[in-house]
Protein backbone atom coordinates (compact mmCIF):
# COMPACT_ATOMS: atom_id res chain seq x y z
CA UNK A 1 0.00 0.00 0.00
CA UNK A 2 3.02 2.32 0.89
CA UNK A 3 4.51 1.82 -3.00
CA UNK A 4 1.30 2.74 -4.32
CA UNK A 5 0.59 6.18 -2.22
CA UNK A 6 4.11 6.74 -2.74
CA UNK A 7 3.61 6.26 -6.95
CA UNK A 8 5.76 2.95 -6.86
CA UNK A 9 3.09 0.67 -7.45
CA UNK A 10 -0.15 1.31 -9.44
CA UNK A 11 -3.31 0.65 -7.23
CA UNK A 12 -4.26 -1.83 -9.79
CA UNK A 13 -1.44 -4.02 -8.92
CA UNK A 14 -1.90 -3.81 -5.25
CA UNK A 15 -5.55 -4.46 -5.13
CA UNK A 16 -4.29 -7.39 -7.69
CA UNK A 17 -2.08 -8.70 -4.95
CA UNK A 18 -4.06 -8.16 -2.42
CA UNK A 19 -7.22 -10.19 -4.04
CA UNK A 20 -4.47 -13.30 -4.71
CA UNK A 21 -3.03 -13.24 -0.98
CA UNK A 22 -5.97 -12.60 1.47
CA UNK A 23 -8.24 -14.69 0.65
CA UNK A 24 -6.17 -17.33 2.26
CA UNK A 25 -5.21 -15.53 4.80
CA UNK A 26 -6.27 -16.00 8.33
CA UNK A 27 -4.73 -14.53 10.75
CA UNK A 28 -7.70 -12.04 12.22
CA UNK A 29 -4.80 -9.37 12.96
CA UNK A 30 -3.61 -9.18 9.29
CA UNK A 31 -6.91 -9.13 8.31
CA UNK A 32 -8.03 -6.32 10.55
CA UNK A 33 -5.00 -4.36 9.64
CA UNK A 34 -4.62 -4.87 5.55
CA UNK A 35 -8.22 -4.85 4.56
CA UNK A 36 -9.48 -1.45 6.23
CA UNK A 37 -6.46 0.48 6.34
CA UNK A 38 -5.09 -0.41 3.14
CA UNK A 39 -7.95 -1.97 0.47
CA UNK A 40 -10.20 0.16 1.18
CA UNK A 41 -8.35 3.47 1.12
CA UNK A 42 -6.66 2.03 -2.68
CA UNK A 43 -10.15 1.76 -3.33
CA UNK A 44 -11.39 5.31 -3.05
CA UNK A 45 -8.59 7.16 -3.47
CA UNK A 46 -5.97 5.58 -5.85
CA UNK A 47 -8.77 3.61 -8.63
CA UNK A 48 -9.76 5.88 -11.41
CA UNK A 49 -12.96 7.35 -11.21
CA UNK A 50 -13.53 5.45 -14.35
CA UNK A 51 -13.03 2.04 -12.59
CA UNK A 52 -14.18 2.24 -9.74
CA UNK A 53 -17.56 0.39 -10.17
CA UNK A 54 -16.15 -2.52 -11.65
CA UNK A 55 -13.42 -2.89 -9.33
CA UNK A 56 -15.56 -2.06 -5.88
CA UNK A 57 -18.15 -4.66 -7.59
CA UNK A 58 -15.20 -7.68 -8.00
CA UNK A 59 -14.36 -6.81 -4.25
CA UNK A 60 -17.67 -6.68 -2.91
CA UNK A 61 -18.08 -10.63 -4.57
CA UNK A 62 -14.43 -11.22 -3.16
CA UNK A 63 -15.77 -10.14 0.33
CA UNK A 64 -19.16 -11.25 0.38
CA UNK A 65 -17.32 -15.30 -0.57
CA UNK A 66 -15.26 -14.55 2.56
CA UNK A 67 -17.94 -13.77 4.41
CA UNK A 68 -19.38 -16.72 3.94
CA UNK A 69 -16.23 -18.97 3.96
CA UNK A 70 -14.34 -17.56 7.10
CA UNK A 71 -14.69 -18.92 10.47
CA UNK A 72 -16.79 -16.50 12.92
CA UNK A 73 -14.79 -13.69 14.50
CA UNK A 74 -12.43 -11.03 13.83
CA UNK A 75 -11.87 -11.86 10.42
CA UNK A 76 -15.95 -12.21 9.08
CA UNK A 77 -16.26 -8.79 10.86
CA UNK A 78 -13.25 -7.07 8.76
CA UNK A 79 -15.20 -8.90 5.27
CA UNK A 80 -18.43 -7.80 6.29
CA UNK A 81 -17.04 -4.09 7.09
CA UNK A 82 -15.28 -3.85 3.18
CA UNK A 83 -18.06 -5.39 1.75
CA UNK A 84 -20.26 -2.73 3.04
CA UNK A 85 -18.11 -0.30 2.03
CA UNK A 86 -17.68 -1.89 -1.50
CA UNK A 87 -21.81 -2.19 -1.94
CA UNK A 88 -21.53 1.66 -2.81
CA UNK A 89 -19.87 0.22 -6.41
CA UNK A 90 -23.26 0.57 -8.13
CA UNK A 91 -27.43 -0.32 -7.88
CA UNK A 92 -26.45 -4.03 -8.62
CA UNK A 93 -23.96 -4.40 -5.30
CA UNK A 94 -26.20 -1.86 -3.61
CA UNK A 95 -29.17 -4.22 -4.03
CA UNK A 96 -27.78 -6.91 -2.93
CA UNK A 97 -26.49 -5.88 0.13
CA UNK A 98 -29.45 -4.74 1.01
CA UNK A 99 -30.86 -8.08 0.30
CA UNK A 100 -28.09 -9.33 2.47
CA UNK A 101 -29.26 -6.80 5.21
CA UNK A 102 -32.70 -7.51 4.65
CA UNK A 103 -32.62 -11.32 4.92
CA UNK A 104 -34.10 -11.63 1.29
CA UNK A 105 -30.88 -13.05 -0.26
CA UNK A 106 -29.51 -15.31 3.13
CA UNK A 107 -25.54 -15.03 3.16
CA UNK A 108 -24.56 -18.00 5.52
CA UNK A 109 -22.15 -15.87 8.36
CA UNK A 110 -23.88 -12.25 7.71
CA UNK A 111 -25.85 -10.93 10.60
CA UNK A 112 -26.99 -7.20 9.80
CA UNK A 113 -25.80 -4.84 12.65
CA UNK A 114 -27.73 -1.74 13.48
CA UNK A 115 -24.55 -0.15 10.84
CA UNK A 116 -25.37 -2.33 7.81
CA UNK A 117 -28.83 -1.68 8.28
CA UNK A 118 -27.79 2.31 8.41
CA UNK A 119 -25.85 1.48 5.37
CA UNK A 120 -28.40 -0.05 3.43
CA UNK A 121 -31.07 2.44 3.91
CA UNK A 122 -28.00 4.99 2.55
CA UNK A 123 -27.67 2.59 -0.27
CA UNK A 124 -31.26 2.99 -0.65
CA UNK A 125 -31.51 7.02 -1.35
CA UNK A 126 -28.29 7.55 -3.25
CA UNK A 127 -29.51 4.49 -5.50
CA UNK A 128 -33.20 5.24 -5.64
CA UNK A 129 -33.77 1.51 -4.29
CA UNK A 130 -37.17 1.23 -2.69
CA UNK A 131 -39.42 3.09 -0.58
CA UNK A 132 -36.54 5.18 1.67
CA UNK A 133 -38.66 7.13 3.72
CA UNK A 134 -40.19 3.96 5.11
CA UNK A 135 -36.77 1.91 5.57
CA UNK A 136 -35.70 5.12 7.55
CA UNK A 137 -38.45 5.13 9.68
CA UNK A 138 -38.79 1.89 10.59
CA UNK A 139 -34.70 1.95 11.39
CA UNK A 140 -35.62 4.89 13.61
CA UNK A 141 -38.18 2.99 15.49
CA UNK A 142 -35.81 -0.07 15.74
CA UNK A 143 -32.35 1.84 16.33
CA UNK A 144 -31.92 3.25 19.86
CA UNK A 145 -28.10 4.58 19.64
CA UNK A 146 -27.14 7.63 19.38
CA UNK A 147 -26.62 7.28 16.05
CA UNK A 148 -29.63 6.54 15.28
CA UNK A 149 -30.56 10.24 16.97
CA UNK A 150 -27.63 11.92 14.36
Amino acid sequence: YDMTRDAEMSARTFLALARDILPSETDGAILKSVLPRRVGPALRAFIPESMYPATAAEWFAICAEQVSSSAAGDSRLVWCKLMASCAWANADTASTFIAFVDGDKPLEGFKAESGDRWTAAELCAAFSLGDVEARIQAELAADTSDRAKR
